[in-house]
C-alpha cells in the first residue's frame, strides 16, 4: 500500500510539473520605451552634458578644453570670452572667484560647474565630508578661460569642487592641497589659479 500511495504522489508531482511548464510558454511582448523630450530654452543654463560643437566627425574629450581650440582653417585662437568682471561684495555676503586647470594637461578647463560644498565636521576628530545641493548651493560655471564668479555667497567653511556628471573633484593648489574656505561677509576671495585631477 505504501508502494502505491508513494507511486501516486510521484505521479501528481509530475503532472502538476508539467502543467505548470507548459502554462509559463506564454509570449511576452516588450511595450515600446517612453521618450522624454528636454527642451532648452535660451537664456537659461544648461545641464551636463555640456554640448560641445564637432564638425567633421571630429570626436572631442569632454569638456573641451579653452586653451586647444582651433578656427575652420586648423589654426590655434584663443578663448573669446572677456575676462571676468569682480563686484564688490554685499555686507552681508561674500564674492569668490577664480580659474581651473586641468593638472593633467595643465589647460584651462571652460564651461564646467564649480560648487562651494559645505564643509560638515564628523565627530569624533578632525574628519570632514561635504554637502552641496544642486539648485540652492553657492555655484557658477566656467567661461571660455575657465574662470568662475560667485557671488552672494553666505558666511560659512566651504570645499569648492568641480561636479561633471563623471564624479565630484576638489578643487587644489599647485601644491595639490585640497582648497578650504572660510567665507566672511563683506569679503572678495580670490583662489586665483586651481587644480583639479581631471580629465
Amino acid at each position: 500500500m505504501k508502494k502505491i500511495l508513494h507511486l501516486v504522489a510521484i505521479v501528481l508531482f509530475l503532472l502538476l510539473s508539467i502543467s505548470a511548464c507548459s502554462s509559463s510558454n506564454k509570449t511576452f511582448t516588450q511595450s515600446p520605451p517612453n521618450e522624454e523630450i528636454t527642451q532648452i530654452i535660451p537664456g537659461e543654463s544648461e545641464s551636463y552634458p555640456v554640448s560641445t560643437a564637432v564638425r567633421d566627425g571630429q570626436s572631442t574629450s569632454y569638456p573641451a578644453t579653452g586653451d586647444d581650440t582651433s578656427d575652420d582653417n586648423g589654426e590655434s585662437t584663443q578663448a573669446t570670452s572677456e575676462p571676468l568682471v569682480i563686484p564688490d561684495a554685499n555686507p552681508d555676503s561674500a564674492v569668490v572667484h577664480g580659474q581651473i586647470y586641468s593638472y593633467t594637461t595643465n589647460e584651462v578647463l571652460p564651461n564646467v560647474m564649480v560648487y562651494l560644498a559645505e564643509k560638515v565636521l564628523l565627530e569624533p576628530g578632525p574628519n570632514y565630508t561635504i554637502s552641496f545641493q544642486e539648485k540652492s548651493s553657492p555655484h557658477a560655471q566656467t567661461n571660455e578661460r575657465g574662470e568662475f564668479l560667485i557671488v552672494d555667497v553666505a558666511p560659512d567653511e566651504y570645499i569648492p569642487i568641480m561636479v561633471t556628471p563623471f564624479g565630484i573633484f576638489p578643487l587644489a593648489n599647485e601644491e595639490t592641497d585640497e582648497i578650504e574656505l572660510v567665507v566672511e561677509t563683506n569679503q572678495t576671495y580670490d583662489l586665483d589659479t586651481t587644480f583639479v585631477n581631471w580629465p
